[in-house]
């Protein structure tokens, strides 16, 4: 059985077979000759190729290249039959939502990284912490929306830090129950004062 997105075709920035292309082979074919330099490189900062690229497509990116100023980018990722962190039949491993980060590494490459370093840097993620806000775990059939943000940037030395938040989740879930907030907020203004007390009382400490 193989899983049908229905956001497989969803417009886009970057598509899958153009993400691979950048990681793969060539950040100049699909972004334009200033990357042609940055292909040469032996080192380069790239995401993992698949089954571990976990990048389906790339919604939006705000940043700049040359540029290092807080910057940003959103991808989806459809979680299928595949995927290297099933553990059971129909459950996707949470894993799959901090490792979805690597996106961060095309990121850095997006900005410039490479050209600004001439290939002689490389990206390590070197501390982080995780905070789950749900306990239903993700399903072949989700998609899995990811939106990694950069702070700040700090040299030190040849070294540079870069700090950064990120956030994964269930693309679906996020915006129903947004919306649902929302309804309950405009059209039953009596149960969401209502709803709002108990929160209020609850000592969440």
């Amino acid at each position: 059985k193989t899983t049908k997105f229905p956001n497989a075709s969803k417009t886009c920035l970057y598509n899958r077979e153009q993400v691979i292309t950048m990681t793969d082979t060539s950040m100049a074919a699909v972004l334009g000759e200033k990357y042609k330099e940055v292909d040469q490189y032996p080192v380069r900062a790239r995401m993992p190729l698949p089954p571990f690229l976990f990048v389906s497509r790339i919604m939006s990116i705000d940043a700049e290249f040359g540029v290092f100023r807080p910057s940003s980018i959103v991808t989806e990722f459809d979680l299928d039959e595949d995927n290297v962190f099933r553990c059971s039949d129909r459950i996707i491993s949470p894993l799959v939502a901090s490792e979805a980060s690597h996106v961060a590494i095309f990121l850095l490459g997006y900005m410039g990284l490479d050209a600004i370093s001439q290939g002689t840097l490389s990206y390590r993620a070197i501390d982080s912490s995780m905070t789950a806000y749900s306990e239903r775990p993700f399903r072949v059939g989700d998609t899995l929306r990811t939106v990694l943000k950069i702070d700040r940037f700090v040299k030190n030395g040849s070294t540079t830090l870069l700090f950064f938040t990120f956030e994964s989740y269930n693309g679906d879930d996020f915006y129903g129950a947004l919306k649902r907030c929302i309804d309950l907020y405009k059209y039953q203004p009596e149960k969401f004062k209502k709803l709002q007390k108990n929160c209020m009382s609850q000592d969440f400490s």
